[in-house]
């Protein structure tokens, strides 16, 4: 892919960056942040993470003022100074980070198309015990599917990936390359950036 991409969606704005991109300017908070990091991929995906917020808070905000983005106790991103009406999501795998920025609550998930297996078993798991259900229709990737949007709704509700909220089912349909569904309160879409599948979920 290239070092970054940018998306414009319903609700959101979603930058998709690459671990080894050049970061560019970010604040010195959030160096301070990567450098107290336990290992150097650990360093690296909370740089290109913070990289990824700052190209979707420009790109949602462009009047907004600078801003760092740091952690919460939980590890969550909280933007310093918090700004009323302004959210951001961050994650990393497979080589990328990505990050969502919105004007209502959001989550942002990736899981790299070599998971598949590990996304299988868990989600069996998850189905077998009641706290998910399979997806509904015939889609490419289902395990992956459920898996990203499990970890995107929690995001965006503020909770963990075992809440029973996570329990919906979910119907995906196609949307020109993309693939979307809908629960009562949350929109989710699908995509492929090279081998890895990004799922962001918004309000509905």
């Amino acid at each position: 892919m290239k070092e970054s991409t940018l998306r414009q969606l319903p609700g959101a704005v979603v930058a998709v960056r690459a671990l080894d991109a050049p970061c560019g300017e970010i604040p010195e908070s959030e160096r301070a942040l990567a450098a107290a990091a336990g290992s150097d991929r650990r360093r690296r995906e909370i740089l290109a993470g913070r990289a990824a917020a700052h190209e979707a808070l420009d790109a949602a905000f462009p009047e907004g003022p600078a801003v760092a983005v740091l952690s919460d106790a939980e590890g969550r991103p909280r933007i310093v100074p918090p700004i009323a009406g302004v959210f951001v999501s961050i994650a990393h795998d497979g080589g990328l980070a990505a990050a969502a920025a919105g004007e209502a609550p959001l989550g942002v998930d990736l899981a790299p198309f070599s998971r598949t297996a590990q996304a299988g078993r868990v989600v069996e798991a998850l189905v077998k015990s009641g706290r998910a259900f399979a997806v509904e229709g015939r889609v490419p990737w289902p395990h992956l599917m459920v898996w990203t949007a499990r970890e995107a709704m929690a995001k965006r509700l503020g909770t963990g990936v075992l809440d029973d909220r996570l329990a919906v089912r979910l119907e995906p349909s196609p949307c020109g390359e993309d693939w979307v569904a809908r629960t009562d309160k949350m929109l989710l879409r699908w995509w492929f950036e090279e081998a890895v599948l990004v799922c962001v979920a918004t309000t509905n």
